[in-house]
């Protein structure tokens, strides 16, 4: 009977140990994708990269309301070869920067404190790109990206990428208006997706696809 007993206990204790272990693992795992460095004052320039809607341009418009940024940058979207489709039928739809222009407004930011770049963008890296672009024709000293938690840390290494050689300094501050937790990210349907597609698509940055 005493021996019972003591298997008993050690199976509970072995098994909550294997818990509390696996919660911890899945926790670094989660907090592989997020990177924030916010340690500023103000910045010239907050980024709002496409999607994310409208968690991004509710982090940005913060920012902006509380002086902690001059203005936001949105970017626009190249969009797939289905919305070529739509046009041809005639129905209405708004792109993604135009609706973060609109939150920006809703919340009472000023258009001219907002500007959409030109070019159209098919990826971080592309939206990388177009900003060195744009910084190499405006003075910046700082800027700060605003996205997505779990598409933080791809994000800041793309735009630090791209702004190699320019001085501008790099803080990354992921929106606190979106619904991934990176501490139970298993827990959600939605959460295991966007990990998942995070993880390979850092996988592929590290691989040096862009």
């Amino acid at each position: 009977m005493r021996k019972i007993k003591y298997f008993l206990i050690s199976f509970v204790l072995t098994a909550m140990i294997a818990g509390v272990f696996h919660q911890f693992i899945l926790r670094r795992v989660g907090n592989l994708v997020v990177y924030e460095r916010s340690d500023f004052e103000k910045v010239d320039v907050v980024v709002v990269p496409s999607g994310g809607i409208p968690a991004r341009a509710l982090g940005a418009a913060d920012l902006l309301l509380e002086a902690r940024a001059e203005r936001a940058i949105l970017f626009r979207e190249n969009l797939p070869p289905a919305y070529d489709d739509l046009e041809g039928l005639g129905v209405d739809f708004t792109e993604s920067h135009e609706i973060n222009r609109e939150i920006l407004v809703r919340r009472g930011i000023d258009e001219g404190r907002m500007e959409v770049l030109s070019e159209e963008v098919g990826s971080t890296w592309m939206e990388a790109q177009a900003f060195r672009r744009y910084v190499d024709q405006h003075r910046m000293d700082s800027v700060v990206i605003m996205t997505s938690v779990y598409h933080s840390y791809r994000t800041y290494l793309n735009f630090e990428r791209a702004l190699e050689g320019t001085d501008v300094e790099i803080y990354s501050l992921p929106t606190q208006y979106g619904d991934f937790d990176p501490n139970d990210w298993w827990k959600d349907r939605d959460g295991v997706k966007a990990l998942y597609v995070e993880l390979a698509s850092l996988t592929a940055f590290f691989l040096g696809a862009r």
